[in-house]
């Protein structure tokens, strides 16, 4: 009894040879929530490679900065310019090297110059006294226009430069940088 309603259902299902509305309904409904569902991470996976690329190019420009002044053995001054969303360095007979910002980022810094040497390592000006060189760890803060924020850190001795640390929200102020 229960092997002849196995080999019914069998032969029910083999000689079928199309799909019911409803079944391609169905699955038709899983796809489109499948795509969905993808194209929504994919947009995120691009804003946040965009964000991370930003931060990146400010550690290149830097370390770029880095070894002009090596290379060319002298010394460079960098201007960082929050407001205007930039970084600039003077180079020989009024040339820049010039880093903006995307106008969707903004950036906060601690330091408003910084002065690349012949041998690799710099001096950092505090940007609350611009004319004062002791201060040994300089950051720049990029912000972009969702609140997210990266941190680039910049070390005096020995030249260090690194992204501190990527955030998915607001930097903590009592984080104890």
């Amino acid at each position: 009894m229960g092997m002849d309603i196995l080999k019914n259902i069998y032969r029910v299902v083999r000689d079928r040879r199309s799909f019911s509305a409803i079944e391609v309904m169905i699955v038709g409904v899983i796809m489109v929530i499948i795509f969905t569902v993808a194209v929504v991470n994919f947009q995120g996976i691009f804003k946040s490679a965009g964000f991370e690329n930003t931060a990146q190019k400010v550690v290149s420009f830097l370390r770029y900065a880095q070894t002009y002044a090596v290379t060319h053995q002298k010394q460079y001054t960098m201007d960082i310019l929050p407001d205007e969303n930039k970084l600039v360095v003077k180079l020989d007979d009024d040339k820049e090297l010039k880093l903006e910002l995307p106008e969707n980022y903004s950036m906060e810094t601690d330091a408003a110059k910084i002065v690349f040497g012949y041998t690799g390592g710099f001096d950092i000006a505090d940007a609350n006294d611009p004319k004062n060189f002791n201060k040994t760890v300089g950051t720049i803060t990029i912000t972009n226009k969702e609140g997210k924020q990266a941190k680039v850190e910049f070390w005096a001795f020995g030249g260090y430069i690194r992204v501190k640390s990527k955030y998915f929200g607001k930097i903590p102020s009592s984080s104890g940088y």
